[in-house]
């Protein structure tokens, strides 16, 4: 099927919309990954921010696959050392409770049993979602690491997001990781493409030699208007396909890559970032910039979120973790 275009709900109940528009083979030397079985490394005024709003991208080929090396990130475990007062950023377990309450509202019941516990929200399903050290940005950001499924031992896989509290409402920082990064977590899980879309290595809207599932794009700014038209805009723009050959050399993980794709400021002083495995990526940021968005005519920002899984020579559907979601989550989705 070609790819459509849909404003998606907030949450998994009928609310009105908002933000977010197999087989194994080897390549390079490397098996293709064994989610039970791993034991490899893995390497300017107070804004008033309006609704969230736009279509998205959906793309429902599955094609084939690639493998690469794998990604190691040793510090998941690892508190931040440098104390931050109340006033600038929330304590880990204060942030992962709105990200909580964020989620149960995305998605009714998929935090049923999950625990807060040391820096990391944990599901008795098998996903977990942590906090990282801060390594980049001020006081009102937070570094997130999703793992789908914790059982893969000794290295979890895992994927990293960065969230800001531009308002300095940590609450719209939480909000924003769930529609992006965590509804991508939800469709890995999931797989049936009511939290994120799926586009094939193929697909016009894909990234060649990866299969891709996509989230929506989420925006925050001064006017509810501007914040729909830059999102159809970024998603227009299809912005990972056009610059895919930039960062698909530095793809490493066997599992998935994340890729978060932010627009966002004011007029005359905009951004363009692409961040892959959590992590600025200069040269795919140079390209995106090159694209020539337009700008808002007041602040605003978008901000989408896609995993990059490999596709093995072979072909077939993707390795996806042993963990899914509690059936009542996706129940009645479109």
């Amino acid at each position: 099927m070609g790819p459509r275009h849909r404003a998606a709900p907030q949450t998994r109940r009928r609310s009105p919309p908002t933000g977010r528009t197999g087989r194994r083979g080897t390549h390079d030397g490397w098996s293709a990954p064994d989610w039970r079985h791993h034991s490899g490394e893995l390497e300017d005024g107070p804004l008033q921010l309006g609704h969230v709003d736009g279509p998205c991208v959906s793309t429902r080929r599955r094609t084939r696959w690639r493998l690469s090396k794998i990604h190691r990130m040793p510090w998941i475990r690892r508190r931040a050392r440098q104390a931050k007062s109340a006033g600038e950023r929330l304590p880990d377990l204060e942030f992962l409770a709105l990200v909580r309450a964020s989620l149960e509202e995305y998605a009714p019941g998929v935090t049923r049993g999950a625990v807060l516990r040391g820096n990391s929200l944990s599901s008795p399903s098998g996903w977990a979602v942590g906090v990282a050290p801060p390594h980049h940005g001020g006081g009102h950001h937070y570094d997130l690491v999703a793992m789908p499924d914790v059982s893969v031992q000794p290295d979890v896989p895992c994927f990293m997001d960065c969230v800001a509290a531009m308002s300095g409402d940590p609450r719209q920082a939480a909000n924003a990781w769930v529609r992006t990064a965590g509804a991508c977590m939800l469709e890995l899980l999931d797989r049936r493409e009511g939290f994120a879309d799926h586009a094939g290595p193929e697909h016009e809207r894909g990234v060649p030699g990866w299969y891709s599932i996509i989230s929506g794009a989420a925006g925050f700014g001064l006017d509810a208007d501007e914040n729909r038209r830059m999102q159809t805009a970024v998603l227009d723009a299809n912005v990972l396909h056009r610059i895919a050959d930039t960062f698909t050399a530095d793809l490493e993980s066997p599992f998935f890559n994340g890729a978060k794709i932010f627009y966002g400021g004011r007029p005359g002083a905009m951004q363009a970032e692409i961040r892959i495995n959590g992590e600025r990526h200069e040269t795919a940021s140079a390209a995106m910039t090159a694209l020539d968005l337009p700008e808002p005519k007041v602040f605003t920002t978008v901000r989408y979120y896609a995993l990059l899984l490999p596709v093995p020579d072979g072909g077939g559907e993707p390795s996806y973790p042993p963990g899914r979601l509690n059936g009542p989550v996706t129940e009645g989705l479109d």
